[in-house]
């Protein structure tokens, strides 16, 4: 097969380069037979008792493990022989034009057109999505995959994107069949098939967002997306899930300058009507088994930076600078505030820090960390993502935020002539000044980067307390990830 399938990749490539229009229909007959062919698999598997087998317990005896073993070679062999033909379809796709005008090519110019063939390549992938999870995937969260799966992937949805009404038709039909097949409608699909496709279905939508209208975002999109946020039952589904959300915000934030001179409407503020859902949803998913620090920490960050960004949908031209940044700031520390909730809600910290809001933070944190115990390991998770909200924020936001971090940090105990804390809390509080100055040095930008250094310097001591060595934010910013020294007599570098 992997003969064959490299022959048939070359004859294509030469046809096309030699006579254009003729290796462009030869591509469509090819297209076609794939999409039938992966078709037939797909719903033979769907049919198999193999398809429903969740691990080797499963098999009733070693002759049924000999057999899907073989028919798993079938598959994969179909796949990497799919992808050797794709690959070669799509270059030709990027690099050779395409010939409608030839008189001697009598296609329609649809399937003639390089978003047609993108598109087939794309529903080709899809009914193999179920044996892309023995490579790893294509969910931009995987680390490990296929490269030329990935290849391949990528490749067909930058082609796809150059249209946005393209885009728009693939990602509708996509999310309709797999809203469809979740209602129950048609033949009872396994659980491990459906997954499969819904993650293909999230992949696809999480690249396309920035070209897709905010329709098909509200009405497909959304909904395909709302019940894996909260089920991480099956890890790909539901971390490409968040990777769709995040990636909403994201475009929304992206073109806030551009909905600042378009007309209000109800359509173009849907992202901003969701973030305080999607707020709520990271802080529920902040319990152990579900998103891990790294992941809620990136993920609030990058709510609370669109957040920054939105207010501008539905303000009136002559005020939307002005009124658009009022509501980006309330937007922005709503997020936080619903942040810091939860942490007062989950562990012991103080009562909030700034009632009223003060340039300084409240002594109530130190005057009781005498009696507070060790925060448990959620209370920490969300300590850490307060903290890496800090360069998400703007400038006008950054005191009121420092100030909340400062009284959070100082309520973590550390060992003193007085008392012994267990060790686990020094580490803890050791790992929020290290986040802490991390934010600082690297992350927080140009405009509130002097007042975060001078913020650093005025509360450093109190942040360390003579246990971690105090270090310059801009100097030694480089070593923010470093191993901590436990030297208590190690000064600042300045």
């Amino acid at each position: 097969m992997a003969s064959i399938a490299k022959f048939t990749a070359l004859s294509l490539t030469v046809l096309v380069e030699s006579r254009r229009a003729y290796g462009w229909e030869a591509i469509g007959h090819t297209l076609d037979r794939l999409k039938l062919l992966t078709s037939t698999v797909e719903g033979d598997w769907a049919r198999c008792p193999l398809a429903r087998v969740q691990d080797d317990t499963d098999f009733a005896d070693d002759g049924s493990r000999e057999i899907a073993t073989a028919t798993w070679s079938i598959l994969k062999t179909l796949l990497f022989t799919t992808l050797m033909l794709s690959q070669s379809i799509l270059s030709a796709v990027v690099y050779i034009p395409s010939p409608q005008s030839s008189s001697a090519f009598s296609s329609s110019s649809e399937t003639s057109s390089p978003y047609g063939m993108a598109l087939d390549v794309l529903h080709v992938l899809s009914h193999l999505s179920f044996i892309m999870p023995q490579f790893g995937g294509v969910a931009s969260t995987s680390d490990s995959g296929l490269p030329e799966l990935k290849r391949a992937f990528y490749m067909a949805l930058d082609v796809l994107s150059a249209s946005e009404t393209e885009a728009d038709r693939f990602v509708e039909a996509l999310c309709h069949a797999e809203g469809t097949a979740g209602k129950g409608k048609g033949l009872d699909v396994p659980r491990g098939l459906s997954d499969a496709r819904k993650s293909f279905a999230l992949a696809c939508a999480e690249q396309l967002v920035p070209v897709l209208s905010e329709a098909v975002i509200q009405s497909r999109v959304y909904p395909l997306c709302l019940p894996h946020l909260w089920d991480p039952s099956h890890r790909e589904t539901y971390e490409s899930a968040h990777s769709v959300m995040l990636a909403i915000f994201a475009s929304h934030a992206q073109n806030s300058a551009v909905r600042q001179q378009q007309p209000s409407g109800v359509g173009s503020a849907f992202a901003e009507k969701i973030v305080p859902m999607y707020a709520r949803c990271l802080v529920e998913n902040s319990i152990d088994d579900r998103l891990s620090t790294v992941q809620l920490c990136m993920a609030y960050a990058a709510l609370v930076r669109s957040a920054s960004s939105f207010g501008y949908a539905n303000a009136a031209p002559s005020d939307a600078h002005d009124r658009g940044t009022t509501q980006a700031d309330t937007m922005a520390w709503f997020c936080i505030e619903l942040l810091l909730d939860a942490i007062r809600h989950v562990g012991t910290v103080p009562m909030k820090a700034t009632l009223p809001y003060s340039s300084t933070a409240s002594s109530s944190a130190v005057a009781t960390s005498g009696s507070t115990p060790t925060p448990s390991e959620h209370l920490h998770r969300l300590h850490l993502t307060l903290i890496s909200s800090v360069p998400s924020v703007p400038l006008t936001l950054l005191p009121r935020l420092l100030t909340e971090v400062k009284a959070i940090v100082l309520s973590v105990p550390l060992s003193s002539r007085e008392r012994t804390v267990d060790r686990r809390a020094e580490e803890m509080r050791r790992e929020l000044v290290e986040a802490l100055f991390k934010a600082i040095s690297q992350d927080v930008g140009d405009a509130e980067k002097d007042f975060a250094i001078e913020w650093w310097y005025e509360n450093l001591q109190n942040l360390v307390r003579a246990e971690t060595p105090p270090r310059h934010p801009i100097f030694d910013g480089a070593e923010a990830t470093a191993t901590l020294v436990e030297a208590s007599n190690i000064v600042s570098r300045l």
